[in-house]
């Protein structure tokens, strides 16, 4: 069982750390599309097909898709107001507003 999350755990802090060292080093190019590898939900995936089985996971997969429009705002907002706010005002600001987008996807229940 610690495994697994042990797992989970590492899968994501390379991610980061990758990103990061590539961002450090001047190759945003690299970063920005590191941000999009899904290695959380790939090791995410692994785990909930092998404890809840495929017809499960296909569920959540298909879910999956509702987290879009969240990121897409969140992505747009962010870009939009480190025209005017320091980098940790906008990333809190832009959390806001992926949550609001959650949270209304959410209560629409798609």
């Amino acid at each position: 069982m610690f495994l697994k999350y042990w797992l989970i755990f590492l899968a994501g802090g390379s991610v980061v750390t990758a990103i990061s060292v590539f961002a450090e080093r001047g190759y945003s190019r690299i970063a920005g599309i590191l941000v999009l590898v899904p290695a959380i939900s790939i090791i995410s995936y692994i785990f909930v097909g092998k404890t809840i089985g495929e017809t499960a996971l296909r569920e959540v997969v298909l879910k999956s898709f509702l987290s879009i429009p969240p990121l897409l705002a969140f992505l747009l907002s962010l870009a939009c107001m480190l025209q005017s706010y320091g980098y940790g005002k906008s990333i809190f600001l832009s959390l806001i507003v992926w949550l609001i987008t959650a949270i209304a996807i959410f209560y629409w229940d798609i």
